[in-house]
């Protein structure tokens, strides 16, 4: 994703300022719903890093939920079922799906079908 500059963002703003002074009250409402809609749309994303003598997740969830921090354990074992615990949590109950990341000795303990689930379809 390209980011954009201040530049960008302010000539952009005064854009869509001079497009909402411009249009319709019906016009305005559909303009509106379609940028939240969109703004909506965030994959789960659960990361499990290596940290000290264990293992620490941080999830971040569509509406915001997760956590950041928590202990998911001591060993590769117990950090996968931690992992695949909020994949199975997170991931599958949001319709955009989700992403896992965890260093390669944790993640070959997580089946292949929770590292990476799918969005659904509308």
């Amino acid at each position: 994703m390209k980011t954009q500059s201040v530049v960008e963002k302010s000539l952009c703003f005064q854009f869509v300022t001079w497009i909402f002074d411009n249009v319709t009250d019906d016009c305005r409402h559909l303009i509106v719903r379609q940028l939240t809609e969109q703004e909506n749309h965030m994959r789960t994303t659960v990361i499990i890093t290596k940290r000290g003598d264990g293992y620490i997740s941080t999830v971040s969830g569509k509406f915001g939920g997760g956590h950041q921090g928590r202990r998911a354990g001591l060993t590769p074992q117990d950090a996968s079922a931690s992992a695949a615990r909020y994949m199975i949590e997170y991931a599958q109950s949001n319709p955009e799906g989700g992403d896992l990341m965890a260093p390669p000795e944790v993640l070959d303990l997580i089946p292949a079908h929770l590292r990476s689930i799918m969005a659904r379809a509308e």
